[in-house]
């Protein structure tokens, strides 16, 4: 038993140097079970005869079963022992945060938009949005792969072919790609706007992923989460790619898109919060 003692000691000397005191009492149970191991090792027939009882029919297939467990047991001490550092913990994702700068840049330095998961059903928000960039003056590429391949005019939204994805659209200077996909979706969409060579990243309202808006970050690209530009265009004051109104008229259009969402519009309001929530729960 003496090794067995140099071996604990030497264990939580080790789990001492690596500073983790938060999980001491979980490694101290895991130094019992190893030690535990060791004495199934030596002493297999008495303690299965302790904890089964005196079945001399069922002896050996006890024996077996105890040698797996102390087995992994030691194999894990092993590893564990022999590891001159501790597993990292996983590194901590930065909460995104959409700043007035950015989403400004996005919108006045961005002249073409690939709307990905764009519909051609008028009570989706993608189409609406994609109606809003060509009126805005945007030149837009629709991209949904279940509508590309139909027979005309389906496939086409607002007079625009409809591409399968964004690296068939015909153009190379894509400058921002609108994503209309589920969150699970938004990291393979990052990375396909990173692999055309886009410049900005619009996550719609609903589709939130910031390990997604960190990877778009760290390729240079400008990102927006959780945001709609039938929001912030008028709110920003502007009135597409490279025009931005007057502050004055900027603060009118915003006040008047303010009242027609809380009066007049208060009906399309209503609604656009119901397929937000209906989003989130996807």
């Amino acid at each position: 038993m003496s090794s067995l003692h140099l071996l604990a000691r030497i264990y939580l000397q080790r789990l001492v140097a690596f500073g983790r005191k938060k999980t001491i009492r979980v490694h101290l149970r895991f130094v019992i079970a190893v030690l535990t191991g060791f004495e199934v090792l030596l002493q297999p027939k008495k303690v299965s005869r302790a904890v089964f009882g005196d079945r001399r029919n069922c002896i050996d297939l006890h024996c077996i079963v105890l040698h797996c467990v102390a087995l992994y047991c030691i194999v894990l001490h092993c590893i564990v022992l022999n590891g001159s550092t501790m597993p990292p913990p996983p590194p901590s994702v930065p909460v995104f945060r959409n700043t007035d700068e950015m989403t400004r840049r996005i919108l006045t330095e961005s002249k073409t938009v690939a709307v990905l998961g764009a519909s051609n059903k008028a009570n989706r928000d993608s189409y609406e949005i994609t109606a809003l960039w060509i009126d805005r003056g945007y030149e837009v590429y629709p991209v949904n792969p279940n509508l590309s391949c139909l027979a005309p005019p389906h496939n086409s939204i607002h007079g625009r072919t409809v591409f399968a994805s964004l690296e068939e659209i015909p153009t190379k200077n894509i400058d921002l790609v609108d994503v209309f996909r589920n969150s699970r979706h938004a990291r393979a969409a990052v990375e396909s706007a990173i692999a055309i060579g886009a410049r900005s990243v619009w996550l719609q309202e609903g589709v939130i992923d910031h390990k997604a808006a960190a990877r778009a970050r760290s390729h240079g690209l400008d990102v927006a989460m959780d945001v709609c530009p039938y929001h912030e265009l008028p709110r920003l004051g502007i009135n597409g790619p490279g025009a931005s109104q007057h502050p004055l008229a900027a603060a009118t259009v915003a006040t008047t898109a303010n009242q027609s969402r809380n009066d007049v519009g208060a009906g399309d309001s209503d609604q656009h919060k119901k397929r937000r929530r209906k989003r989130r729960k996807l």
